[in-house]
């Protein structure tokens, strides 16, 4: 079976089906099935630090539980895999700045501007932040990242 993500909806609402920061990584394995890919795997960590879906990386803290959801370049939009197909809406690793502004602007995504080093960040309402290349760079520009990192506080 395919899981199916919407960005849209992703940044709007912060859900990943209903993954959060108390998900494990059997929560994760038994709503997304087997990942692609496991990241580093190490004695301490024998199943992996990242859980890669496609394009989507999945990252669990010292605890076994998510701490943050990431979809970077060179993958947006995010590659699909197997078990979970991406709806990238406007995202693509080269979506202008002012693009993706606009476009939440018109489906009414608040986005508080957050950050200017090393690159520019906004965040959503949702937690959800979307990063973009330093627009002084002439090698990088566009959209570099979409996240939603979990803190302790939110366990």
């Amino acid at each position: 079976m395919t899981n199916h993500i919407d960005l849209r909806e992703f940044i709007t609402t912060g859900q990943f089906f209903g993954l959060g920061p108390t998900s494990s990584r059997d929560d994760v394995i038994a709503r997304l099935g087997q990942p692609d890919d496991t990241g580093i795997v190490t004695k301490r960590k024998p199943r992996g630090t990242i859980f890669v879906y496609g394009g989507i990386e999945l990252h669990f803290n010292d605890a076994d539980r998510l701490a943050l959801i990431h979809f970077d370049y060179p993958s947006l939009p995010p590659t699909s895999s197997p078990s979970l197909s991406v709806s990238p809406w406007v995202l693509t690793d080269e979506s202008p700045l002012a693009d993706v502004l606009a476009a939440c602007a018109d489906c009414g995504i608040e986005l508080q501007h957050v950050s200017d080093d090393p690159s520019r960040v906004y965040r959503a309402a949702s937690g959800v932040s979307l990063s973009f290349y330093d627009p002084h760079d002439p090698d990088r520009t566009g959209l570099a990242a979409v996240s939603l990192g979990f803190s302790d506080g939110d366990r």
